[in-house]
């Protein structure tokens, strides 16, 4: 009779890779070194993809908003609620992919894969800095349209208390949109400064 003691052991070595005794090449690492490239690639396009969406409602606000009238203010509103959503989920895409890499960043380099390194300081260098002069923009945006939506009667007959509340939440707008366009020529030289520094990640980079 064979006891199953003596199968188990057979049946371990059967299963061993080809060639395993003596290697060099430890089939699990490469393995797992694949899946820590492919998850850098993946959040990289999920973090690009989230700052087209950005730049999406950018361009949508900058066409359609307007506070002529109680109704279009409200579809303002709208537009800076999406756009607002578009630029915290930009946020988290890019902690994300900056967390990732720092976290993983010893593993990389071992790997051979150290062209993703710089990933880890793109969140806090390049887009942390942006996306949060766009929070302050959009919320002195919506505070200011949400101002004339409540007091587009009193604005439009020229009230004192009304025109003063006006000229105030405009000259902040106009404050936070300048250091918002301030903020995103910064980005878009460092941007560029980082494709010609890193050629190797420029597909993993935002636009």
């Amino acid at each position: 009779m064979i006891r199953i003691g003596k199968i188990v052991p057979l049946l371990l070595m059967l299963l061993l890779p080809h060639g395993v005794f003596g290697a060099n090449v430890k089939p699990l690492e490469v393995v797992t070194e694949k899946i820590l490239v492919l998850e850098v690639e993946r959040l990289a396009a999920e973090h690009s993809m989230r700052s087209a969406l950005v730049r999406r409602a950018l361009e949508r606000l900058d066409k359609q908003m307007n506070i002529m009238s109680r109704e279009r203010a409200r579809d303002s509103l709208q537009l800076l609620t999406y756009a607002r959503e578009a630029e915290m989920a930009a946020a988290r895409s890019s902690a994300a992919l900056s967390g990732y890499v720092s976290e993983v960043k010893g593993r990389l380099a071992e790997g051979g894969h150290g062209r993703f390194l710089p990933l880890a300081r793109l969140d806090g260098e390049v887009e942390k800095p942006y996306l949060a002069a766009l929070g302050k923009f959009l919320s002195t945006a919506t505070d200011f349209v949400q101002f004339c939506h409540d007091n587009m009667e009193g604005i439009t007959l020229g009230h004192e208390a009304e025109n003063k509340g006006y000229d105030r939440h405009y000259a902040a707008y106009l404050r936070e949109m300048e250091a918002f366009n301030a903020q995103s020529m910064k980005r878009s030289q460092l941007l560029v400064d980082w494709s010609a520094e890193y050629p190797s990640i420029y597909e993993s980079l935002p636009r």
